[in-house]
């Protein structure tokens, strides 16, 4: 098993276990025309970022895991994923850290925690209506009518809830 280094943002170096590439696009890509011995910069992802992100893959022995359900059925995210550790692991993350985290799998083209945070969004969503997302978000500014049919036509799936419940 060989290891690759990783380096953030901040130029701070992890060495972790080329099998990261299950898990990220981006670095199975890079490894294609790896030189060994060769640094990854990741110059969008931050030490802290890369810290929970390595947490992650290797509680997953670097394995995608089963995804989160769709659609969510719950505003408990530990009642929309398999295994109780991704529900811990994002539970302990305020929002701007799962923004945060979704930014940097997004970069490194690694789905399975991206679709974990996202699912983790979806709950804090679920349930909630328009006046009490308001007021969480401070969403002052009404929509107009246009702007209103042109979200409802390019996001169907986000009334869907609305539709079901």
């Amino acid at each position: 098993m060989s290891e690759i280094t990783l380096v953030s943002k901040e130029g701070t170096k992890i060495q972790i276990s080329s099998q990261f590439s299950n898990l990220s696009g981006f670095i199975h890509n890079i490894l294609q025309d790896y030189q060994q011995n060769e640094d990854i910069s990741l110059a969008s992802v931050s030490f802290i970022n890369l810290q929970m992100i390595l947490e992650y893959a290797v509680h997953h022995n670097f394995q995608v895991p089963q995804p989160p359900r769709c659609p969510i059925t719950s505003p408990n995210i530990a009642d929309n994923v398999s295994d109780p550790w991704d529900a811990e692991f994002v539970n302990r993350l305020n929002e701007d850290q799962i923004i945060d985290l979704v930014t940097a799998t997004n970069f490194l083209d690694m789905k399975s925690l991206m679709d974990l945070c996202l699912a983790k969004i979806a709950c804090m969503f679920k349930y909630k209506d328009i006046e009490t997302l308001r007021k969480e978000y401070g969403i002052t500014e009404e929509f107009t009518a246009e702007i209103e049919e042109k979200l409802k036509s390019d996001f169907p799936w986000a009334m869907e809830a609305e539709s079901n419940d």
